[in-house]
């Protein structure tokens, strides 16, 4: 389990994040489609996907994981980093810094994956998450999508 300090206070994360990010110049859709907001990036996020959610909101039962698949646009082909964050208490919450494995085509359609389960910390909470994809060279935010989680 993630854990973070805000002023003294030790507070238990979210969610967990499992294994590295992938990365593949397909967007096979084997999720169902959730409401997101770009939050920015050089390129453009079409799409976010959750497996067992869709909507406005994502809900998510402790103990289950849960598949995300972003798609994406890079205006650089060097993506090289996903970071995925969670907002608690006012402070984000780091739950994935991976590495991407694979590569992407500079104005090609292309998917991140990755896995996140959520612990029971916060059951009966809704939460942002923000999910930023980076590249190396140059050094910058290709793509960002912003979204709701409720922990049952």
């Amino acid at each position: 389990m993630l854990s973070h300090t805000t002023r003294g206070v030790r507070s238990a994360a979210v969610l967990m994040a499992l294994g590295a990010a992938s990365v593949v110049s397909t967007a096979p859709a084997n999720a169902d489609v959730v409401n997101h907001t770009s939050c920015g990036g050089v390129g453009k996020t079409s799409e976010v996907r959750v497996d067992k959610a869709e909507g406005s909101v994502v809900n998510m039962t402790p103990g289950q994981p849960y598949d995300f698949e972003v798609d994406f646009v890079p205006k650089d082909s060097s993506l090289t980093s996903v970071t995925v964050e969670a907002e608690y208490m006012g402070s984000p919450i780091t739950l994935l810094d991976s590495a991407a494995v694979g590569s992407s085509t500079a104005g090609a359609l292309t998917t991140a994956r990755f896995t996140i389960i959520p612990n029971d910390v916060l059951s009966g909470e809704t939460v942002p998450i923000r999910i930023e994809l980076r590249s190396a060279t140059p050094q910058r935010l290709q793509a960002c999508a912003s979204l709701k989680a409720h922990i049952n």
